[in-house]
């Protein structure tokens, strides 16, 4: 029988702990029986990886299949819960706790586990029944849905000298990423602030020597900040907070803080509505990361989340508006949304059709662009992929 490993590398050697911890089933080696799915694993950027191809024999083999819907779906979730960093309520983490005690499947003997591989969005749908934001009929219909194909996880040593390499096959770069282009379902659109509370949370809760400022630069620098501002769906729906956390601080050298397995969270403690107001405020604005952290320190994000009913969003927003122009008064908001984009004054002005020169002019001040004509406005906004709104400076 054909198994296939799709990955950065080329494998003719598997070894037990081939993945890089933290994984939905625990440490081995994971490959699937479909070749579709190994090599969308393989090319999941645009620089492409490896098909690695295996004969397996399974005949004194034991197998503990979880995606046997004789397997109540809640021992799937056992396993995954029990192996993945994740950030929850404290009533979340008490149901939590119930399904690992209740349903998690005995490993002992399994020398190979076979499951649903829990991709970006289906662990978060996992966690989205687990805070009961969806049913568990929900989660059962979404998943066979979604058809995300089976996982399989060689986790003895017995397992993996039943492997017998065949060949690598070259996988070219974003070719079987469709999945990542996928819709994401309704009970998740607002995940991207959910996770930066859960990030600012874990820094404050679990990595004490270590200002959130001083983390959100790291974010920046590692790239993972990008790919959050982009929507990469591998970061924002496939990791949590804390997960997260990890992988920033690694890409940076740092290796040494132990992180917990779960982190218990209060979703109306500053700590997390500072980075749900951060994340929000980001999208609302349509800005980076680098636009904001660099002229507001962490801090005033913080106290203005200390009482969640002093101030209503709007409010909020415009007081993190002009505390910006106040700290960058010569950089519009015109002019920030160009340069995001790679945009030259000539290519804009070519885009929207407003004169260069009138467009200098509102980049500058010279012309105040609240005052410009609306289909002016209208045509800077769809040339530069936002709304009016974010284009108009704050009034002081």
């Amino acid at each position: 029988m054909r198994i296939y490993h799709g990955s950065k590398k080329i494998v003719s050697m598997p070894i037990c702990d081939q993945n890089n911890g933290n994984s939905d089933f625990g440490e081995g080696f994971y490959a699937t029986w479909s070749e579709e799915l190994a090599r969308e694993w393989a090319a999941a950027d645009k620089n492409g990886g490896f098909l690695n191809i295996f004969e397996i024999d399974t005949e004194d083999l034991k197998l503990l299949d979880l995606s046997n819907w004789s397997y109540d779906i809640r021992s799937w979730i056992a396993l995954i819960l029990s192996n993945r960093m994740i950030c929850l309520s404290s009533s979340s983490a008490e149901k939590a706790d119930r399904i690992i005690k209740d349903h998690l499947p005995d490993l002992d003997d399994a020398d190979i586990i076979i499951g649903y591989r829990a991709d970006n969005i289906n662990f978060s749908t996992v966690m989205a029944f687990i805070e009961d934001r969806i049913t568990l009929e929900q989660l059962i219909k979404s998943i066979q849905n979604d058809d995300p194909g089976d996982q399989v996880l060689l986790r003895t040593p017995k397992a993996i000298s039943s492997l017998t390499y065949i060949e690598t096959e070259n996988v070219e770069g974003l070719y079987y990423s469709k999945r990542l282009k996928k819709p994401c379902p309704g009970h998740l659109l607002c995940r991207e602030y959910d996770l930066l509370g859960e990030l600012t949370a874990c820094i404050e809760g679990s990595v004490p020597d270590l200002s959130v400022d001083s983390f959100l630069h790291m974010f920046t620098v590692s790239g993972y900040a990008g790919r959050f501002e982009s929507g990469d769906p591998e970061v924002i729906y496939g990791l949590s907070g804390i997960e997260l956390c990890r992988k920033v601080m690694e890409a940076c050298g740092l290796y040494s803080t132990e992180f917990p397995s779960r982190l218990t969270l209060d979703r109306e403690d500053p700590a997390y509505r500072s980075g749900y107001l951060l994340a929000s405020y980001l999208r609302e604005r349509g800005l980076t990361f680098e636009d904001v952290i660099s002229y507001i320190p962490f801090s005033r994000f913080r106290s203005l989340s200390e009482d969640p009913e002093e101030e209503s969003t709007k409010e909020t927003f415009d007081i993190i508006d002009k505390m910006l122009y106040e700290r960058q008064p010569s950089a519009s908001r015109l002019q920030t949304r160009r340069k995001r984009l790679s945009l030259s004054q000539k290519e804009l002005a070519a885009c929207s059709g407003v004169n260069i020169r009138t467009l200098q002019q509102y980049e500058t001040g010279a012309k105040d662009i609240n005052r410009a004509a609306a289909d002016k406005v209208a045509a800077l906004s769809k040339a530069l992929c936002c709304d009016t709104t974010q284009l108009l400076e704050p009034v002081t």
